[in-house]
């Protein structure tokens, strides 16, 4: 277990004030979320002991690295912690193979030659060992940093937007890939990301930040699709937010005003007659209004207002008595003739919406 509450102030100008308990066993994984500029690389910084918190103390199970108030500070080398940073950092007068080796340079050179080789191997680096790092691809720098990470065989490996330099099949590739090592070099991460894809792919547990501030923190499913509030389902990637009113109840349900729209929602647990209604755009089918049967509870005939590609998916702006955002593939959209000022119904599941008491 961690346990970190760290507080950091940038001369008035930005402060984080973030308290965190994240199970760290081998090889959980537990995510930093949040937008840039929230703290979440500071955070991971002061976990490192490569920023020092203006307060606050950090334990790592029974060892403490950090007590401010006590005057306490285990400096990073002793905490046995990787860090692989955003851009990388690799040392660009050192081959791979002495990146790899920069951590235990101080091991016998027998058995620093014997551990470069074996992270080489199995990080699929043997190849390259004697390149820079100015001659390697995206996905081999990062491979290279992870292994000088690994080198020193960490407690702990502190990943700082590892998959931000890389395209979109790249990433998707090497976040499979680093899934599948640290399962393998069964080690406990922390990740920070701003990518939901991401949290989903890698995280065991997760914590919301914003403004230096935790909002939220629970399994990335969990959060992700149950936002505790506003700010953090605008974080989590929520298309659709709208206030909507309690109108009535019937069979486990409740019905609500949304707009000019009336929808049903599964019965909250609070009595609150307000909320903010949230749904997801994946959970948003569309189809003609010709269509019908499904279990569905809300079907609404809307009017198309936008279409947006968005890589593999089409992004689909509608007017259904209020704003509502549907994700659907490139073939829907073209088999559907979506375009604006076309008619659409909007079909979704009462499951699909979360309600936000408005208080």
């Amino acid at each position: 277990m961690l346990r970190a509450r760290i507080e950091k102030d940038f001369d008035g100008r930005f402060s984080v004030e973030a308290s965190l308990d994240l199970e760290v066993e081998s090889p959980r994984v537990a995510v930093l979320f949040g937008p840039s500029g929230a703290g979440k690389t500071t955070v991971l910084r002061c976990i490192a002991g490569l920023e020092r918190p203006t307060n606050g103390r950090i334990a790592f199970g029974s060892e403490i690295w950090c007590d401010i108030a006590a005057g306490h500070w285990l400096p990073p080398q002793s905490r046995r912690v990787g860090f692989l940073f955003q851009d990388y950092a690799l040392f660009p007068h050192l081959s791979v193979a002495g990146n790899i080796g920069y951590g235990i340079r101080d091991a016998p050179g027998r058995e620093r030659r014997a551990r470069v080789g074996d992270l080489a191997r199995r990080l699929g680096l043997e190849s390259v060992l004697d390149r820079y790092p100015a001659a390697l691809s995206g996905g081999q720098r990062q491979r290279a940093a992870l292994a000088r990470a690994l080198a020193r065989r960490p407690r702990l490996l502190l990943l700082d937007e590892p998959f931000a330099a890389l395209d979109g099949g790249t990433r998707d590739a090497v976040r499979a890939y680093l899934a599948e090592l640290l399962s393998e070099f069964r080690v406990p991460a922390i990740l920070v990301t701003h990518d939901w894809s991401d949290a989903l792919a890698l995280g065991h547990s997760m914590v919301v930040l914003k403004d230096g501030r935790v909002l939220q923190s629970g399994p990335p499913p969990e959060v992700l699709t149950r936002p505790a509030g506003t700010e953090a389902a605008s974080i989590a990637g929520v298309e659709t937010v709208q206030p909507g009113v309690r109108t009535g109840t019937a069979g486990g349900a409740v019905r609500l005003r949304v707009g000019s729209a009336e929808i049903v929602a599964v019965e909250p647990e609070t009595g609150d007659a307000g909320f903010w209604v949230c749904i997801r755009g994946e959970d948003v089918m569309l189809e003609t209004s010709a269509a019908s049967g499904g279990s569905a509870r809300n079907r609404l005939d809307g009017e198309v207002r936008d279409v947006v590609p968005k890589g593999p998916v089409t992004q689909v702006r509608l007017d259904v008595g209020f704003p509502l955002t549907a994700l659907v593939t490139r073939q829907s959209a073209l088999d559907l003739g979506l375009r604006p000022g076309s008619r659409i119904r909007a079909v979704f599941k009462a499951s699909s919406v979360h309600l936000i008491p408005r208080r």
